[in-house]
């Protein structure tokens, strides 16, 4: 599609829409939320520090309920993609962690991403969110576009808040069991109650094991599935109207499996005494590959890729409320260690072969302070002020049995990072009237990182060390104001648009893949402006939200693959990213429920002349698309619920979403197998639930259509490594709550 085209597609969309509000605005009234009367409830959401409706905030956000995740059977982060408009997640990438896009801006991989994810509040790293397991989760909120002022550091592109359930007051709970083919199985439940009059706690647990669905014609073991266990407690302590302390503590253990194939045609040089491989990573691989991994099922590798994550973490929440104003603390602590192996070679050979082991860990710590006013005044302001200091440190292998060189060697990455960062904000919405209001923001950072690395090369034959090369960095410090400013109308209770202009922050940073005083990379920049409007329609059995956005990057951070091994993160001059999102719910008869959304991202780099490529040279890729961010993405889903009698209910789910063609590398754009071609897959559920035992049986499928592809891409050695989606999956759940 040209850029004229996708514009005036753009322009008819968007007035299409704008004009179809306008003629029914005048039209809808607000009705009381009921469920049984087809009208849609009213959402609430704290994406703005504050609870209030989904349709009174002037931000691109979708959120994902709790029941949302059990009927479409999201068990992992990555399973959101398409439900969301704008967000793209890899299912799987090397050390458990993968790359989350929103608009077009994408994780880097082994760095802080720019996608900020918030659990209970307290901020951590995105990288690990598409692997992790949601269990007891209460919601989750997907918001588009810069949040720095108010969700803080790393969160240029957006940001991902979850929020666990709450203990309860009347005893309660559920069991939830789940098997599928290929073999997976899942066991998780909470109990909830109250301990005293003012202490309530919740327990949880969650048990996923999936065997994996390829097959590993080296061994013949299954290989590409995953392990997790979850235990988490929250308590509530309420002695008073005013006083609220919230706890949460949490623990995961997670082992994840990775079926992979090198992704391009390899050739090994037959004689020893030159260098073992040959380059050819720009050719892509034989056909066969393709018809052994999709139609198959297998691949071939003599080393398991895996890696073995725990990481316990916790949430204490202080608030009181004066009256006119609240108090709030936020504390949050977590610590990791994460243990891997990668083939990097993806290919069955143990004469020549290439592989990396590591050990990540650290540890984290936060502290957030609020005094903000209620809501029932001219002007609702917050003031905050923020601190956060975490620790990291990596111990990278990067082995080269005679694979790229003539001789056996270790070429060892130990680094150490310390980062500290605070902040201060402030926000306010002044309420002009009962239509129009005014916010603004602003937050003020610095992040100091002060980071040591270590390398050394040995030869694994004989012991010796051929060379090393320790580095301290002086300590850099970055400082930055970011801001927001809203302008929104509410003709009615039922419609809301919405101007937006802000700017988002993300400090540089040093490479740990870097060899001595390398070049690290600087901060990113980002200046976003958009348009949206939200409303209700048809008595409020109709609900649409639109947005239109034009973000430009300055000194954008992008990742690249090293010919050694390793990654490397270096800076665009600049890039753009427009497009567009519909999201539309349809309620047209009693127990039946329409969901669709659309996203449209024109991205590319407009100045990024020195682009390393898949083989370390330095392009010019200036027009080129951004990684990982499909040009056309699109979800669509019916429901239908019925009552057979008075015990049975019956609720049936099907739904479709489909992604354009993606790209991995900045660079090389042209060649097909360095690209991730369209994807669509159709899921479905059935259940019928008997009322009296609170009981609920579900048939369900994912991948119905068995549509395969490659879903993401790795560079080891400077050859592609493929990570591909699930074939079909089939399973039968039951529910039981109490």
């Amino acid at each position: 599609m040209t850029n004229a085209t996708a514009i005036h597609v753009k322009r008819v969309l968007c007035t299409s829409v704008l004009a179809t509000l306008a003629s029914y605005a005048g039209n809808t009234t607000a009705q009381s939320t009921d469920v049984d009367t087809g009208i849609i409830a009213e959402v609430i959401v704290t994406a703005q520090k504050r609870e209030q409706q989904l349709s009174d905030v002037p931000i691109s956000i979708t959120m994902v309920s709790a029941e949302t995740l059990q009927e479409s059977g999201i068990k992992t982060g990555s399973a959101l993609q398409g439900m969301v408009p704008g967000l793209t997640i890899n299912s799987h990438g090397s050390y458990g962690g993968a790359p989350v896009s929103i608009r077009g801006t994408s994780g880097l991989g082994g760095a802080e991403d720019p996608v900020a994810t918030y659990i209970d509040g307290v901020y951590f790293s995105s990288g690990s969110f598409a692997v992790s397991s949601l269990s007891d989760i209460a919601s989750i909120e997907v918001v588009r576009g810069p949040q720095g002022t108010l969700q803080g550091r790393n969160a240029t592109a957006g940001a991902i808040l979850i929020r666990t359930a709450d203990p309860e007051r009347e005893l309660g709970g559920y069991i939830r069991t789940s098997i599928a083919d290929p073999m997976e199985y899942r066991v998780e439940g909470a109990l909830t109650g109250a301990l005293t009059d003012t202490l309530s706690a919740r327990l949880s647990a969650d048990y996923f094991d999936e065997e994996g669905w390829a097959k590993n014609l080296y061994d013949g073991e299954r290989i590409g599935g995953h392990r997790t266990k979850n235990a988490r407690a929250v308590v509530l302590w309420q002695p008073n109207d005013a006083f609220n302390l919230r706890f949460m503590g949490n623990y995961q253990d997670r082992v994840n499996s990775l079926a992979t194939a090198r992704w391009a045609y390899t050739e090994i040089n037959p004689n020893p005494a030159l260098p073992a491989q040959i380059t050819t990573p720009h050719i892509p691989p034989l056909p066969q590959l393709a018809h052994q991994v999709f139609d198959r099922n297998e691949v071939n590798m003599n080393i398991e890729p895996k890696n073995h994550l725990r990481t316990p973490s916790a949430v204490l929440q202080v608030e009181y409320d004066f009256g006119p104003v609240s108090l709030i603390s936020i504390t949050g602590a977590s610590e990791y260690t994460n243990k891997g192996v990668n083939d990097s070679d993806s290919l069955a050979m143990t004469d020549r072969q290439g592989r990396n082991h590591a050990v990540y860990t650290g540890h984290s710590f936060s502290q957030e302070l609020r005094l903000q006013s209620s809501t029932d005044q001219a002007i609702d302001w917050i003031f905050g002020l923020y601190y956060a200091r975490a620790q990291s440190d990596m111990d990278f292998h990067i082995v080269n049995e005679q694979l790229s060189v003539a001789i056996r060697q270790d070429s060892n990455f130990r680094t150490d990072q310390v980062s500290v960062n605070v902040s201060a904000f402030a926000d306010a919405t002044w309420h002009i009237s009962d239509q129009f209001k005014l916010t603004g923001g602003l937050r003020y950072s610095e992040e100091d990182k002060d980071f040591e690395s270590h390398w050394t090369l040995t030869n694994l034959t004989t012991g010796a060390l051929l060379n090393q090369v320790a580095f301290d960095a002086p300590k850099k410090n970055w400082s930055d104001t970011s801001y927001r400013g809203k302008f929104s109308w509410e003709p009615n209770d039922d419609v809301m648009l919405y101007l937006s202009h802000s700017k988002g922050f993300k400090a540089g940073g040093f490479n740990g893949f870097g060899v001595g005083p390398q070049p690290g990379y600087d901060p990113e920049t980002l200046v976003s402006n958009e348009a949206g409007i939200k409303a209700y329609l048809w008595n409020r059995r109709a609900y649409i939200a639109a947005s239109i956005y034009d973000n430009d990057y300055d000194n954008l951070q992008v990742t690249s693959g090293v010919p050694s091994g390793g990654v490397v993160i270096t800076n665009a001059a600049s890039a753009e990213i427009k497009g567009f999102e519909i999201e539309a719910e349809l309620r047209p008869i009693d127990g039946l429920t329409l969901l669709a959304n659309l996203a449209y991202i024109d991205s590319e780099f407009t100045h990024f002349p020195r682009a390393p490529n898949i083989i370390g040279v330095q392009t010019d890729v200036s027009g080129n698309r951004l990684t990982n961010t499909p040009e056309w993405q699109y979800f669509l889903q019916t429901s239908y619920t019925t009552h057979l009698n008075q015990d049975w209910s019956m609720k049936g789910i099907v739904n479709w979403r489909w992604r354009d063609t993606v790209y991995f590398h900045p660079t090389d754009q042209n060649l097909p197998h360095l690209r991730g071609d369209s994807l669509g897959e159709l899921g479905a559920r059935f259940a019928v639930t008997y009322q009296p035992q609170a009981l609920t049986i579900a048939l369900y499928g994912t991948n119905l259509n068995d549509d395969r592809g490659v879903t993401g891409q790795g560079l080891t050695f400077a050859y592609p490594q493929a990570f591909f989606n699930r074939p079909r999956v089939v399973g039968v759940q039951i529910d039981k709550n109490f």
